[in-house]
């Protein structure tokens, strides 16, 4: 029986995609695995920052857009003749928490010289995981569209998909309310991934991903353990043994590694990741 550990460090190749996920290992000398043999590689320890963002351009969920107006009913379209503003907030990349999402709403309400301090605000409900949020008619007295259908809306991560309307000069004013509240369709989600997939070019045989197709080049799953800025280290008690049939009779001299989020799409890593594997046969 033979074996031999590889110790990968994203930070060391020259051929590192942009988003910081790929690159190629490359071995020297090359691997020779005799063609009768049974090889198997395990991850025994591997290495991720957690930085990966959950808003992004990339991601079509950086901007929150909705209009004011101050008179017109917005059902037949007069509302457009009465002081419309288009407001716009458009978040930098990064990793957000319903919080930090928020501050920025609160924020922009407060420099904005056409809206009230108060005129939007977001806040959670533990109980159902969803997002509420409050239009303050009392002090921002106007018309509200809240464009949660737009193509780059922020609303994918926080559950809203439909638009919201407070078509406020349609209602007799005695029966305005101080406050509209709309709750998302859908339980929020703000982890950027559920887990990183660390994936190898040379697996196969009957690895299987995550969706049970086998053929797979799934080595492991690190599921994020840390607060977001940390090191999330995995350190399997019992490594997980994948059939990597493609060593087998040949001299392998490079290996592409590739790490994604749990849906199998490239994750973008800020930070260099690492990881040591053994590989038997």
């Amino acid at each position: 029986m033979g074996e031999a550990v590889l110790f990968i460090d994203s930070g060391q190749a020259g051929d590192l995609s942009a988003d910081g996920s790929t690159f190629t290992y490359r071995l020297s000398p090359p691997l020779q695995i005799p063609a009768n043999s049974d090889p198997r590689l395990s991850v025994l320890e591997c290495d991720v920052v957690y930085t990966t963002p959950n808003v992004s351009a990339a991601k079509q969920n950086n901007s929150l857009k909705f209009s004011t107006w101050s008179g017109g009913l917005y059902s037949d379209g007069t509302y457009a003749n009465f002081n419309l503003v288009e407001h716009e907030i458009t978040f930098p990349e990064g990793l957000y928490s319903l919080a930090d999402i928020r501050t920025a709403l609160v924020e922009f309400c407060e420099a904005s010289t056409k809206l009230a301090d108060t005129a939007l605000d977001l806040r959670g409900v533990n109980a159902t995981q969803r997002v509420v949020a409050d239009f303050d008619a009392q002090n921002q007295v106007s018309g509200l569209l809240l464009k949660w259908s737009d193509a780059n809306s922020i609303g994918k991560l926080l559950g809203f998909a439909s638009d919201d309307v407070v078509d406020l000069f349609s209602i007799a004013t005695a029966d305005r309310d101080q406050h509209y509240a709309f709750t998302s369709e859908t339980t929020a989600n703000f982890d950027s991934i559920s887990h990183f997939q660390l994936r190898l070019s040379c697996l196969s045989g009957q690895n299987y991903t995550p969706d049970g197709s086998s053929g797979g080049q799934v080595a492991c799953a690190i599921v994020p353990d840390v607060s977001p800025g940390s090191t999330i280290r995995y350190r399997p008690v019992h490594p997980l043994p994948c059939e990597a049939l493609s060593l087998r009779g040949g001299r392998t001299s490079s290996i592409v590694v590739r790490m994604t989020d749990n849906h199998g799409v490239n994750a973008i890593l800020r930070e260099s990741y690492s990881a040591r594997i053994l590989v038997t046969w």
